[in-house]
């Protein structure tokens, strides 16, 4: 049975269920607490039977679309292809070395990845299965977080945020840890919020500590969670009366701390500081002080775009507005609770103006992926955004509780309409492996393979699956497509159309293979109309492949006008 915890000020009662249907907060005084109806309390225990069955319904529609993704088996984009590349082309402790491609990715999730690639094969599947698993029990995980406080309504609307996230559906089928940081957000909050109603006891603390300490390994964002707990709990500890309760908040945290000192130490410390990843986040770190108009509209742009990316909502001042009433709520309720809620976020800003961690969204970035070194604060804004609907809807009028409907409706359509058209119209499954496989089929002794940017990124991870391995026959590539930001060797000539004709003149008579990813960061769509204006100028076209996400030009150049 779970035990009362309750704040001191009249304004907090928690009326208690069973350890595993948690205390359920009102906003209520105890003078207000009256004996309810026999029928009134009839009517209460069907409409929270309802909710737990919406909710169970809701999280097998997520789950079966996560796996109806996943199992698209989509070719992987470049990210994704230089950490597979990674994983595949080194053992277990080649893993713990800094890695190439300038990726960075927790020891934990490569070892389990890798364990996933030698029982199930080098394939798209087998890579992101441990992204899949990850992504299916985040969303019950959800479910047992927000009933920590939250009644069986609330929950439901936070895990329909989570079921509809597509950013959360996204990252359950690829080869990155971020969908497990969500995860351990989820698990972690839950944890602690259990342990703050069990008062801080250790047959609580010690769950937290444990989880906490694979956690870190698992996840480069669970240190921000937590660190939080931690600290939320350390502060309402702190006067006299309650002094004892840190003695096991310490020793507890402890074994979390030495944890994570352990794994960033040996594998992460030598792995970071890569100045070109600082040079590409360089304008998504929390400009404090603000020294110009532009870091003053940050702190309006980035809470708004926060709600499009990660989030993924529609009518993001609705959801912004939302989220703040909820923290609000939660600051009469329980400022207890609100520390353990949002002390990560706090750590979060702390990390990020001191410029040790980005907080990108699309407004600053500027690509639809921007918003995924943030994607583990997710549960805690749908918390928020929950909190303030189930407080409308407890409202007695019908007009409220329509008006809560409305609400979750608005900041839903478009996820449910864009995810609506996804599935409908299918995506492309292995549109790159096919080209990849129609350019050995083709190819000839003697042929030149000439990649864009993006396409030799990703052969770095198709070359396990298929013999891409003779290199004597692939230019060095000069990423002429990409629409790049930084400057080292492999984006040095970006654009530098002169320098490719020039190149592709001097192969004359030579049969020329063109490999164009149409990677969205890449902007190659519109460039790729100007090189094959190019080819035919110097060349004729012998054969073409063209598919969504990538196009594949055989050039047979010209031999110099006498």
């Amino acid at each position: 049975m779970g035990s009362v915890v309750a704040d001191h000020r009249p304004l907090c009662v928690f009326c208690v269920q069973t350890d595993m249907d948690i205390s359920m907060l009102e906003l209520t005084t105890p003078n207000d607490i009256q004996s309810p109806a026999p029928s009134q309390d009839a009517n209460s225990l069907r409409n929270r039977r309802l909710f737990v069955a919406i909710t169970i319904v809701l999280i097998l529609i997520g789950s079966l679309v996560r796996i109806g993704i996943f199992l698209q088996a989509q070719s992987l984009w470049i990210d994704e292809a230089v950490l597979a590349d990674n994983i595949l082309s080194r053992d277990y402790a080649g893993l713990t070395q800094p890695l190439d491609h300038n990726q960075l990715a927790p020891i934990g999730y490569l070892w389990l990845t890798k364990l996933s690639t030698q029982l199930l094969g080098t394939g798209e599947l087998a890579l992101r299965l441990v992204s899949l698993i990850a992504g299916l029990v985040t969303l019950p995980a959800l479910w047992l977080m927000s009933r920590r406080l939250l009644s069986p309504i609330g929950a439901m609307v936070a895990v329909a945020l989570g079921v509809f996230s597509l950013s959360l559906i996204d990252y359950s089928s690829e080869v990155k840890p971020y969908g497990v940081d969500v995860l351990a957000t989820t698990t972690l909050l839950w944890l602690g919020l259990r342990a703050m109603q069990h008062d801080w006891h250790y047959r609580s603390l010690v769950p937290l500590s444990l989880v906490s300490a694979v956690a870190v390994w698992l996840s480069m964002t669970a240190v921000f969670v937590v660190v939080g707990i931690y600290m939320a709990a350390a502060m309402t500890n702190l006067n006299a009366t309650r002094r004892n309760k840190l003695v096991p908040i310490i020793t507890t945290g402890l074994v979390a701390g030495i944890s994570f000192g352990l794994h960033f130490m040996l594998f992460l410390r030598p792995s970071m500081g890569s100045p070109v990843m600082q040079q590409f986040w360089a304008n998504d770190f929390l400009p404090l002080p603000p020294r110009s108009l532009k870091q003053i509209e940050w702190f309006v742009l980035t809470p708004l775009q926060y709600f499009t990316d990660p989030a993924g909502l529609s009518a993001i001042g609705l959801a912004l507005s939302t989220a703040l009433i909820g923290i609000a709520l939660w600051w009469r309720k329980q400022r207890g609770a609100l520390l353990v809620i949002l002390m990560p976020v706090v750590l979060l800003m702390i990390a990020s103006a001191l410029k040790k961690y980005p907080i990108p969204t699309s407004a600053q970035a500027g690509e639809h992926w921007s918003g995924r070194l943030i994607l583990f604060t997710l549960p805690i804004a749908f918390f928020a955004i929950a909190t303030a609907i189930e407080r409308l809807h407890s409202l007695s009028s019908r007009a409220a509780r329509a008006g809560a409907l409305v609400i979750v409706m608005l900041l839903l359509i478009h996820p449910m309409l864009d995810l609506t058209r996804q599935l409908k119209a299918g995506q492309p499954a292995g549109d790159v492996r096919n080209v990849f496989e129609h350019l050995i089929k083709k190819q000839q002794p003697g042929d030149v393979v000439y990649p864009n940017w993006p396409m030799h990124q990703l052969a770095a991870y198709y070359r396990h699956q298929m013999d891409l391995s003779d290199s004597s026959r692939w230019l060095k590539t000069h990423p002429v497509i990409v629409r790049a930001m930084l400057t080292d060797d492999a984006w040095t000539h970006l654009n530098d159309w002169a320098r490719w004709e020039q190149q592709l003149i001097e192969l004359h008579g030579k049969r020329v293979w063109l490999l164009i990813s149409h990677e969205p960061s890449a902007g190659s769509k519109p460039d790729e109309k100007f090189l094959r204006s190019l080819m035919n100028r110097h060349g004729q076209i012998l054969d073409e492949l063209k598919t969504d996400e990538a196009s594949l030009y055989l050039v047979q150049v010209n031999q110099p006008s006498p």
